[in-house]
C-alpha cells in the first residue's frame, strides 16, 4: 500500500508525543562506509539496493531534505523490515522528525561576513527547505569570517582546536616508543603552537624550516647529508667507480610532527618518505589546505591527519573544487544549519551524522565533533560508499 504525506504526519504528531525512545548509535568506527552498510539485512536486499538506499538513509541522518519518493522507500523498507532491528526504530524517528522540520520554515539571525553569507545561502538553497534568514538584526548570532578557527554557535570549540587536541594526544601520547624522540618541523607561520608545545613538550626536537635549500636542511637534520658527503668523497677520488648508495638516516626519532602549510608540505614529505628512516608521520589538514583533487594528496601519502576520512572522499569526488580549506568551510556551515534545524524544530537527544562524523545533540550542552584520525590513503578513497 502506497502512504502518502498527510497520513504519515497526522501519524507522526501522535508518535511524537507518546515517543519517549532516544537515538543510540554508539558507533565510534573512522569509517562510515561501514556504518551506513551494516544497518540492513544482508538476506533481504541486495546490492544494488543496499547503495541506492545508504545514500537516502545518508541524508536522513544528515538532516537533509527529503523528496517524496525518498520517504515513501524507507518507509517501504522499514514496513519490510529490511534493516537491522538495533537501528529500525532510530531510522523511523529520525524520519519522523526529518519530515516535521522539511514543513516548518528554518528562521534564522546571523551577523557574518559577505562570504560566509554567500556560502549560507547556498547551502540552504541546495537543500531545498522553507526558511527566512536576517542577516541585519541587532540580536543576530555572529558566525566569525574564519570558520575554521571559530568555536561557532552550538560547539565545544572550534575545528581547528579539536583537531590540535586530537593530533597532540595521538603524537605525543599514545602509541610511544620513550626511548626516541618526537620530532617536530615547523615554518614560522607556526611559531604560537611551537611556544604552546615547547612548554608542554620541552624534551622533544624542534626544527624550523629553512626555505632557502630545503633537501640539503632536511638530509643534515635527518643525519642523511654527512653520508652523502662522504659518498662524494670517495667517488671523487677515483671518477671510474660507481658505488649503489643508500644514506643511512637517524634511528632516534619515533614521530615526526609536521607544522607546515600546503606549499612546503608538498614539497618537505616526500623528501622524509624517501628517505625512509622508519617514523610515523602526523600533522593537522592545514598541510592539506591547499589541494585541489585526488591527485594532490599523492604527496602525502601514509601521513595521518585529524579528518574524518569521508570529508576529504566528498570533496575529492566533486567537480567544481577550489581547494580543500574552502570545501572544508562550506561542510562547517552544513553542520551549523544542520544544527540550527536541531533547535528551530527542538530535535534534541539525538545523534545526527554532522560532515565530521557522528555528534550527539543534548539540549543545553555544546556539540563535540568526533573526528578520527585518517592515514592518507588516495586508493582508499576511490571505494563507493
Amino acid at each position: 500500500m502506497k502512504l502518502n504525506i498527510t497520513f504519515i504526519l497526522c501519524a507522526l504528531l501522535l508518535f511524537l508525543l507518546s515517543c519517549s525512545s532516544m537515538i543510540i548509535l554508539n558507533d565510534n568506527s573512522s569509517n562510515d562506509k561501514e556504518f551506513f552498510n551494516s544497518i540492513f539485512n544482508e538476506s533481504k536486499i541486495n546490492n544494488s539496493q543496499k547503495k541506492d538506499l545508504s545514500n537516502i538513509v545518508y541524508k536522513l541522518y544528515t538532516f537533509n531534505y527529503l523528496f517524496e519518493e525518498e520517504v515513501e522507500i524507507l518507509l517501504f523498507n522499514l514496513e519490510k523490515n529490511n534493516f537491522k532491528k538495533k537501528f529500525h526504530d532510530e531510522i523511523e524517528d529520525l524520519l519522523f522528525k526529518n519530515i516535521i522540520a522539511q514543513k516548518n520554515v528554518l528562521n534564522l539571525k546571523i551577523k557574518t561576513s559577505k562570504k560566509n553569507k554567500e556560502l549560507i545561502i547556498e547551502s540552504l538553497l541546495k537543500e531545498n527547505i522553507k526558511f527566512n534568514i536576517d542577516f541585519n538584526s541587532p540580536n543576530s548570532f555572529e558566525l566569525k569570517e574564519d570558520i575554521l578557527n571559530s568555536k561557532n554557535k552550538f560547539f565545544c570549540k572550534s575545528f581547528i582546536d579539536e583537531q590540535q587536541n586530537l593530533i597532540d594526544k595521538n603524537v605525543f601520547i599514545l602509541d610511544r616508543d620513550l626511548s626516541k624522540k618526537i620530532l617536530i618541523v615547523y615554518s614560522k607561520e607556526n611559531l604560537k603552537n611551537i611556544e604552546r608545545l615547547k612548554k608542554d613538550y620541552p624534551d622533544e626536537i624542534y626544527h624550523l624550516i629553512d626555505n632557502s635549500n630545503l633537501e640539503s636542511d632536511v638530509q643534515k637534520l635527518l643525519k642523511a647529508y654527512d653520508s652523502n658527503q662522504r659518498l662524494s668523497l670517495i667517488e671523487s677520488l677515483d671518477k671510474k667507480i660507481t658505488i649503489e648508495h643508500f644514506p643511512r638516516s637517524r634511528n632516534d626519532i619515533d614521530k615526526v610532527y609536521f607544522l607546515l602549510d600546503y606549499q612546503l608540505g608538498k614539497t618537505i614529505i616526500p623528501i622524509y618518505r624517501n628517505l625512509d628512516f622508519g617514523s610515523k608521520l602526523f600533522s593537522n589538514t592545514k598541510i592539506i589546505h591547499g589541494a585541489n583533487n585526488i591527485n594532490d594528496l599523492a604527496d602525502f601519502e601514509s601521513i595521518s591527519l585529524p579528518v574524518n576520512k569521508q570529508m576529504i572522499k566528498r570533496i575529492t569526488e566533486k567537480n567544481d573544487v577550489t581547494n580543500i580549506k574552502s570545501e572544508l568551510e562550506k561542510m562547517l556551515i552544513s553542520d551549523y544549519l544542520i544544527l540550527e534545524k536541531v533547535k528551530n524544530n527542538n530535535f534534541y537527544i539525538s545523534e545526527i551524522y554532522l560532515s565530521t562524523g557522528f555528534a550527539d545533540i543534548n539540549q543545553n550542552e555544546c556539540v563535540s565533533r568526533n573526528i578520527p584520525m585518517w592515514k592518507v590513503d588516495i586508493n582508499g578513497l576511490t571505494d563507493q560508499i
